[in-house]
């Protein structure tokens, strides 16, 4: 996949006030030129399931920082915080411009520390 497509989905992002990631397309296949991811599993909040979309989409897209922040806004909405960090941390380390993972981040982190896992 060229740098540019990865580039055109991150700018299509829209970041909710909850921090999840949206499209206003289905992704999943490519068509002219631009990858599309299904977000279905994510919108009816089959958080599992997305889980596992996001890892076949990144099995082909090792550095899509939009996917890592799409599973780790999966994670977060799983309460899987710790697994929600380290992919909205890989997304932002990919991306620094990545406002959905740097907003995941943050909020993933407050829980841990509401829980007592994280001192912030």
């Amino acid at each position: 996949m060229e740098q540019n497509s990865v580039e055109q989905l991150e700018r299509a992002a829209q970041v909710t006030k909850l921090g999840f990631i949206q499209r206003p397309k289905k992704l999943g296949d490519e068509h002219d030129g631009e990858v599309r991811f299904d977000f279905t599993n994510m919108e009816q909040e089959r958080y599992r399931e997305a889980v596992k979309d996001f890892n076949k989409f990144l099995k082909l897209y090792t550095e899509c920082s939009f996917a890592y922040a799409g599973r780790g806004a999966a994670y977060h909405s799983r309460r899987q915080h710790g697994k929600a960090v380290r992919d909205f941390t890989r997304a932002i380390r990919l991306d620094s411009d990545n406002v959905a993972a740097a907003a995941g981040l943050k909020l993933a982190k407050e829980q841990l520390a509401s829980e007592g896992w994280l001192m912030l």
